[in-house]
């Protein structure tokens, strides 16, 4: 078995035994929502999908795995897959390489925003708390479709348990397992699913700060080619008072982050989204993305780190 094979079964594995690819307390996934008082499940629900929490092991374990990946330790990766199945190795690489706390927080910040802006909005939306899955994301890019179905049919049997009928997602990648991948592998999974993004741009939210600004925005892949959300997220910076500009690779022929390849070749990986956050940054010294993937890859690619602003957060001053 390659190395490459070891790592994907290492994450199959860790999705089919744990429901997840990188084991994160309970108590973490729904610390965002700690004195928000929002209402247990509800017809219509702020769905996360983990991705925003996610990220900051995600970036210690990628960063662990880039240090090693050409050494020979790396030859002992089917050996690691077999332990795996004991023994969560994922869970190990927060004490090999801790995740940053300012990270963990401002993921945290980010939820917090994205909650806020939807009830300025007007939109009431409630939360399954610990009873929210990992949607199988980073399998599904990598081609592991086999074990959604099952993750499928378990969410399903969730939000019919709690009577949810809309769902409004905080990335693009969960709105697109959601909304095209889960209703394909399974039919029965009808449920209205709308990114956030969308939602607060058919609200016609009205900004409380007019900011003068000049961003550059870097479109997701997922959300600008396959849900082609494009137009929504410059209205609400034009409506905001900020100017924002595109690369030449923008919308619909925007550049890859390098997040797809990043738990399988994470030095490519840096050298995709450095080439990308020039291209960006060429445009502007403050770059917006809209998927927690983008940020972190973007950002970590840079000595410029702080050039690059979650949409929420640039929301969050104009709109609360």
């Amino acid at each position: 078995m390659s190395k490459v094979g070891a790592v994907l079964g290492i994450l199959n594995d860790n999705f089919e035994k744990r429901k997840t690819v990188f084991s994160v307390p309970e108590k973490s996934l729904v610390s965002w929502a700690k004195d928000l008082n929002i209402k247990k499940g509800t017809e219509t629900i702020i769905y996360t999908g983990h991705m925003y929490q996610l990220m900051p092991i995600t970036k210690s374990a990628t960063n662990l795995y880039e240090n090693l990946e050409e050494s020979t330790l790396m030859k002992l990766a089917p050996v690691g897959r077999i332990v795996n199945k004991f023994i969560d190795l994922s869970s190990m690489s927060k004490f090999a390489a801790k995740p940053d706390k300012s990270e963990e927080e401002r993921s945290n910040r980010c939820l917090q925003n994205i909650y806020k802006l939807l009830k300025y909005a007007g939109v009431e939306a409630g939360y399954l708390y610990e009873d929210e899955l990992y949607v199988g994301t980073l399998l599904y890019d990598n081609g592991i479709d086999e074990p959604l179905i099952n993750q499928a049919k378990i969410l399903n049997k969730i939000l019919k348990e709690n009577n949810v009928k809309n769902i409004i997602t905080v990335d693009p990648h969960t709105t697109h397992m959601l909304r095209k991948v889960y209703k394909k592998i399974l039919p029965e999974f009808d449920y209205e699913v709308k990114n956030y993004i969308e939602v607060l741009y058919e609200k016609k939210i009205k900004p409380q700060n007019k900011l003068d600004m000049i961003v550059a925005i870097h479109d997701s892949c997922v959300l600008a080619r396959y849900e082609e959300v494009i137009e929504e997220p410059r209205a609400l910076l034009k409506n905001a008072g900020i100017n924002y500009v595109e690369p030449e690779l923008s919308r619909k022929l925007t550049h890859c982050c390098g997040g797809p390849i990043e738990s399988l070749f994470p030095k490519k990986a840096k050298e995709i989204a450095s080439k990308r956050a020039n291209d960006l940054l060429t445009c502007s010294n403050v770059v917006t993305t809209m998927c927690p993937i983008c940020l972190l890859n973007l950002k970590e690619s840079t000595p410029l780190k702080d050039s690059f602003l979650d949409l929420s957060e640039i929301l969050a001053k104009a709109y609360l």
